[in-house]
């Protein structure tokens, strides 16, 4: 099938997260220079995407559009896309109520910067989780008193909690996303990265901005199935791991970012 008059960018002077190993980006939100809006009724308004972790090189992950968008599992559920104005109008917006670890449940203030019913962004496009001050204190403690680390500095001054670890076979305490109508486990791949051979940080951290927005990074949608039908204002998501092997062939048109090595990508 063929998509004429699609607008696609060049970029000639990249700098940021732009290097060797970064193909480009592709825009998936609801502005009108997106490539899921430009390719318009084709795709039904439907994508879903799974990324595999960060690092993993047996692994390859997806983006698929229309029919071919699908997500799998008994586990599956679906939640709001609550659409703004303004300076977030593109973005998709969903609700959570809470995050836990453990037994302690750290729960989401009901106020949002959005205008909407949601008080949080899913961005595939952003690397790290931005939770409000108070909230990102409270996880972040609670995830440091069962860490059994040794905690060090961390090399990228945006991460505060960072750890020494040669290997990535490290505990990690059970936590939870609880969104609106279904619960996300985050794994140890959604909650750290290494920034170093014996360094590994949390990818969580508090957004101390004017209006304490709230992003869900792309980190944490790792190993989740996730399906968008934009006409619908659902999104369905599964935690059954169907990222792709490596030696799978099947044909993607792109996926969001190469984050090979995420050191570039601050």
């Amino acid at each position: 099938m063929a998509f004429p008059r699609i607008a696609i960018g060049c970029g000639h002077d990249n700098a940021g997260s732009f290097d060797s190993k970064v193909s480009g980006i592709v825009g998936l939100s609801h502005g009108s220079a997106s490539l899921v809006q430009q390719m318009g009724p084709a795709t039904g308004g439907k994508f879903s995407y799974c990324l595999a972790p960060i690092g993993n090189s047996n692994y390859s992950s997806y983006l698929n559009f229309g029919s071919n968008a699908v997500v799998s599992g008994s586990g599956a559920v679906s939640t709001s896309i609550y659409t703004s104005e303004g300076d977030y109008k593109i973005f998709y917006i969903l609700k959570i109520k809470a995050m836990s670890v453990g037994s302690n449940k750290f729960n989401f203030p009901r106020s949002s910067p959005f205008g909407t019913n949601g008080n949080i962004i899913i961005d595939s496009g952003t690397t790290l989780t931005f939770l409000q001050p108070d909230i990102f204190a409270s996880f972040s403690q609670a995830i440091s008193e069962v860490m059994d680390l040794k905690s060090t500095t961390s090399p990228i001054e945006t991460l505060e909690y960072c750890y020494e670890s040669t290997t990535d076979d490290y505990k990690v305490p059970p936590v939870t996303a609880h969104f609106k109508v279904g619960d996300v486990n985050l794994k140890r791949e959604n909650l750290f990265i290494r920034v170093a051979d014996d360094v590994v940080c949390l990818v969580f951290v508090g957004n101390n901005g004017k209006n304490n927005m709230q992003i869900y990074g792309n980190v944490a949608h790792r190993l989740t199935s996730w399906l968008a039908m934009i006409s619908k204002n659902r999104l369905f998501l599964s935690s059954q791991q169907i990222v792709l092997p490596r030696d799978y062939h099947v044909v993607v048109i792109m996926i969001f970012y190469c984050l090979n090595d995420l050191r570039s990508s601050f």
